[in-house]
């Protein structure tokens, strides 16, 4: 036992010991705090030297400082001063300083505002893109910048405050008669935020003799539905503005079904041209596009497209002829108006083959020919129209037969009136397969592969593949669907073309696997097929033995074992998997391993497959994360970040944590750029990857599907492989399945759009027929 007195003395010791402990810690982080702003400080001061330094510092300084925006902050009374005073080059790097400080930029908005007329657009969108990341803030400035006698300011300043907020109509109206174009296109875009009233006040706009006024008038109504009637009659006015048609009818193209009216003026229009949306140029006209996405015309503008039907364009004849075989039935009183234009045009391009056939230069030849295919194109659109309004088969194929003796050439058609045919339209066809014609037989034979698989009976089956008419591959099909009892009633005809070369030993694969026909002879190709020499074979081979196993459980044991003894195989097995879902722990086992692989085919599709397995394969999540993290390491390259967001998406599938997945997705629904296009796009092709387990991502595909619903473009061309497009991305929603999945999908049977109400009805077709949907699924 100690004495009292000592437990109190060795208590205060340590008191007194622990007081000083923390004086002396307190004073070392003090210093340490006091010598770290000081340092910071004497950084600032060095810069702020270096930008008040020779130009050729500066300049340096200015390249240097864009990185370090913390800095930049401090620095703002300067960068301003190099606004205002500073050489071009100074003042271009002095932006690209302020644009990642946002509201901190504000002191330096003077400076930017006196730079919103300068004579090169490029550097204005730079000021501009600065001013909008200050935001609200600026917005006094920019109203004062109205005034100014500058009409480059005037626009800028007016097209920053419609970016930031919704510019004040009064102000509107008094900026509504500027004498700069300029100023008038940024009214006209900035009245698209005030609703009816805006729709009213864009209008005058589209009548302005500036061409540049009228065009961005007419496009700032596409999407804008407030108004949708009063738009779409001023729209069809504009089409006749040679200047500002083509935007007009990107316009009305926006309001789908509803515009149906000016189909007539639409189809007078022509041509429009065609936007260089693909960095290339084309031939074809925008008009049918539009026409697309509209859909069929009213029944009381007949009248009109049947005088179209005489106007001196032949062009405008074969869309009004298109037209008018939209309407069915209801077409039918046009149907002696198109027989005669058929006839007319028929001969009137025999003429134009002639006059070539005279010409001795083969390119001299064609270029004729494409200016002057319009009287092609007219008899063709005539006799598919004559067809859809009559249904008069045996006279249609007698059309037919007329241009492929009279033109000696073979027939086609973009929209094949055969993909329309039924049973008893072929009935009428088997007769004429008789006639010694080549061109006829050439056309009939090509029509064969148009026509609808259930249009074929077995009988007439037999007669095709007697005639020569339906090789392997595609008798498959036809038959598959005319008769789905017994696959094994084709195989003959499989084998035979497989052993005359007209069916590849992959096509072959393909079709069994399709079909599932289970033989000992398929076996045996099988078996043979895996000692070929072309990779593609055996690899088709191997496919083809899983497919036709006698379960899941045999067809995974069979990849697998062959992997072990071939690792050639790795990508192939991969991709069966992907088709199984019943995966093993060897596949987990070997999914993993190919984790890293140094094939750039083989790991994507490993970690498709792990992330459909789900948190089976949780054992695989140190290598997701090795490569998460290895990927961030490396350069911000588009390849990277793709890899990033797909493991993301497989480590949420597995671990149920969608923390990393969700961050990635949060930024690219609100990113507008087409970098957050881009990532949309990626984000719903790694979840149709997924098939029915995307279900668990419903609610982020609902909103995506939504947003490009809302917020759509037709057709928006990306980068290689990859197009944003509501219509494309609907077989997502098929391939998941899911009740909510389905739901959604209907509601777009009543789409705006008549492309995206079409696809939205075949899908809905195609899984109520029991079609299995993949993310490789063709829609017609």
């Amino acid at each position: 036992m100690f004495p009292a007195g000592a437990s109190v003395g060795n208590g205060s010791f340590m008191f007194w010991r622990i007081l000083l402990f923390s004086l002396l810690l307190w004073l070392t982080t003090g210093m340490a705090i006091g010598q770290q702003e000081q340092t910071t400080q004497q950084q600032v001061e060095s810069w702020r030297r270096k930008l008040v330094a020779s130009d050729d510092h500066s300049l340096v300084a200015l390249s240097e400082l864009e990185k370090q925006p913390a800095i930049s902050a401090q620095l703002i009374e300067e960068l301003n001063l190099l606004l205002r005073e500073g050489s071009e080059s100074a003042r271009r790097l002095a932006i690209r300083c302020l644009i990642p400080l946002g509201e901190k930029a504000r002191p330096a908005v003077p400076g930017l505002i006196k730079n919103l007329d300068h004579s090169d657009y490029l550097f204005r969108a730079q000021v501009m893109q600065c001013l909008k990341t200050v935001g609200s803030i600026a917005l006094p400035e920019l109203k004062e910048a109205l005034k100014t006698s500058s009409a480059r300011k005037r626009a800028s300043a007016l097209s920053v405050m419609n970016s930031i907020t919704t510019v004040d109509a009064d102000l509107l109206v008094q900026l509504q008669n500027d004498p700069d174009c300029r100023v008038r296109i940024s009214v006209a875009k900035a009245w698209k935020k005030h609703g009816k009233e805006g729709v009213e006040r864009i209008i005058p706009f589209m009548k302005d003799p500036e061409s540049v006024v009228a065009g961005g008038a007419a496009l700032s109504l596409r999407f804008n539905f407030e108004n949708a009637p009063l738009a779409i009659k001023h729209l069809g006015e504009c089409l006749s503005r040679k200047d500002a048609g083509f935007l007009a009818a990107q316009s009305l193209e926006s309001f789908g079904v509803e515009a149906k009216a000016e189909i007539p003026k639409l189809v007078m229009a022509y041509p429009l041209g065609y936007p260089n949306r693909y960095g290339t140029s084309s031939h074809k006209d925008f008009v049918p596009e539009v026409l697309d996405h509209i859909g069929p015309a009213r029944i009381e503008d007949l009248e009109l497209l049947r005088q179209i039907l005489a106007d001196e364009n032949p062009n405008r004849r074969a869309i009004a002829a298109n037209v008018i075989g939209q309407l069915g039935a209801d077409g039918a009183a046009t149907s002696p108006d198109l027989e005669k234009l058929f006839q007319s045009s028929m001969l009137e391009h025999l003429k134009i083959l002639q006059k070539a056939a005279t010409m001795n230069e083969e390119f001299e030849k064609e270029v004729f020919l494409w200016e002057n295919d319009g009287h092609e194109e007219s008899a063709k659109a005539a006799c598919a129209a004559y067809w859809r309004v009559t249904r008069d088969t045996h006279r249609f194929l007698q059309m037919v037969e007329e241009l492929a003796t009279c033109w000696e050439q073979y027939i086609y058609w973009e929209d094949s009136p055969f993909a329309e045919f039924s049973e008893n339209d072929v009935s009428f066809m088997l007769p004429m397969l008789e006639r010694k014609d080549r061109n006829f037989f050439d056309t009939v034979n090509f029509a064969i592969y148009e026509i609808p698989a259930k249009a074929f009976s077995s009988q007439v089956l037999e007669v095709l593949r007697r005639r020569g008419h339906l090789k392997g591959g595609d008798l498959c099909d036809h038959a598959r669907k005319s008769d789905k009892k017994d696959g094994l009633r084709i195989l003959p005809w499989l084998l035979e073309d497989l052993e005359d070369n007209s069916l590849k030993l992959y096509e072959f694969v393909n079709q069994i696997e399709r079909h599932k026909i289970r033989d000992p002879r398929v076996e045996e190709v099988f078996e043979k097929g895996m000692s070929s020499v072309d990779p593609r074979e055996r690899s088709a081979c191997l496919e083809g033995l899983a497919a036709i196993a006698a379960d899941e459980k045999q067809a995974v044991a069979v990849l697998l074992s062959n992997v072990e003894k071939n690792s050639e195989f790795r990508r192939t097995v991969l991709e069966a998997l992907l088709k199984h879902s019943e995966p093993d722990q060897r596949t987990i086992s070997f999914a993993t391993d190919c984790l890293s692989d140094s094939d750039g085919w083989v790991r994507p599709r490993a970690i498709a497959l792990l992330a459909r397995i789900g948190p089976a394969a949780i054992e695989s999540v140190p290598s997701l994360n090795e490569i998460f993290n290895r990927e961030s390491k490396e350069p911000k390259l588009p390849v990277n970040e793709e890899s990033k967001l797909q493991v993301a998406i497989a480590l949420a599938c597995i671990t149920g944590d969608k923390s990393e997945f969700q961050r990635r997705y949060q930024w690219a629904i609100q990113d507008k750029t087409d970098d957050g296009k881009m990532v949309r796009c990626q984000i719903l092709n790694f979840f149709a990857e997924l098939g029915p387990n995307a279900n668990r991502f419903m609610d982020e595909i609902t909103e995506l599907i939504q947003f490009m619903s809302v917020d759509r473009e037709s057709d928006h061309y990306l980068s290689p492989g990859y197009y944003f497009s509501l219509d494309s991305e609907l077989l997502l929603l098929g391939i998941v399945g899911s009740p909510r999945s389905i739901d959604l999908l209907k509601t777009f049977q009543n789409d705006r759009n008549w492309k995206i109400q079409n696809r939205a009805r075949r899908i809905l077709k195609m899984i109520e027929e029991g079609e299995k949907l993949s993310y490789d699924t063709y829609i017609r």
